[in-house]
């Protein structure tokens, strides 16, 4: 999957700054998984997957976050 039109940003995550994959939201569909860290952002909301977290999209659209490792 193309990551819903990613983009790179530079974001502040545990004390220093770190280039990280931008996502939009409405362009991720069911079965894309992704390993942080990353930043997915929708009209309303903003959610942050760090590093050492998987997120996935389920059936329904929703966005799970798992600990990996």
């Amino acid at each position: 999957s193309s990551g819903g039109g990613a983009s790179q940003r530079s974001v502040r995550l545990g004390g220093e700054w770190v280039r990280v994959p931008v996502l939009r939201r409405e362009g991720l569909a069911p079965g894309f998984e992704l390993e942080g860290p990353l930043v997915v952002e929708e009209y309303d909301s903003t959610t942050v997957v760090p590093e050492g977290w998987r997120l996935s999209v389920g059936s329904l659209g929703e966005l799970r976050l798992r600990r990996v490792g």
